[in-house]
């Protein structure tokens, strides 16, 4: 085995964490500007746009970005990537996926008009009142897990940029 070996087969996943206005984005783009490699930047807050405007025509022609402003969207994209995309930037990983995955799970209960509460079959009686309480955010969670293991899989390098945990997000396992 030799090094160059070793180097192909390492893939990098960077979390930027941040809060608004830090230059999460402005890092992302302004490091990953001197890769010519296809990056596939998913801008979930859309505040990208902006920052790759200060780009070249040349540093621009080696970034695609797409927005996704729903969970499926954003499933459809992770399990659509270009198999020559070199590096994926997922912006902003929390809390908009937190909420994208509980906007998800919501509207798919609305969807049936029912959940279970262990044997207990409940009946969403006002869809304009409904929200996820207690354990129903269970649900929400583990479509957020199910995207960040999507994510640790992806045979490509992968830049995630964050708003820092909050103590309420920390403390969640105690409640």
């Amino acid at each position: 085995m030799k090094r160059a070996d070793l180097l192909n087969d390492r893939k990098v996943k960077i979390l930027i964490e941040g809060n608004s206005g830090s230059g999460k984005t402005y890092t992302a783009i302004h490091s990953l500007k001197y890769i010519k490699a296809p990056i596939l930047y998913i801008d979930i807050d859309d505040g990208a746009s902006f920052e790759l405007l200060t780009l070249s025509d040349e540093e621009l022609e080696h970034f695609e970005l797409v927005r996704a402003t729903t969970y499926d969207e954003l499933m459809n994209i992770l399990n659509n990537i270009p198999e020559n995309v070199s590096t994926v930037v997922i912006d902003l990983l929390h809390p908009l996926i937190r909420d994208m995955c509980r906007t998800h799970v919501k509207n798919q209960l609305l969807k049936v008009g029912y959940y279970y509460h262990g044997e207990k079959k409940i009946y969403i009686e006002d869809k304009n009142t409904f929200d996820l309480k207690g354990f129903l955010y269970g649900i929400a969670n583990n479509r957020e897990k199910d995207i960040l293991w999507k994510l640790r899989k992806l045979p490509q390098n992968i830049v995630c940029l964050s708003h820092p945990l909050d103590d309420k997000d920390r403390n969640m396992g105690e409640r």
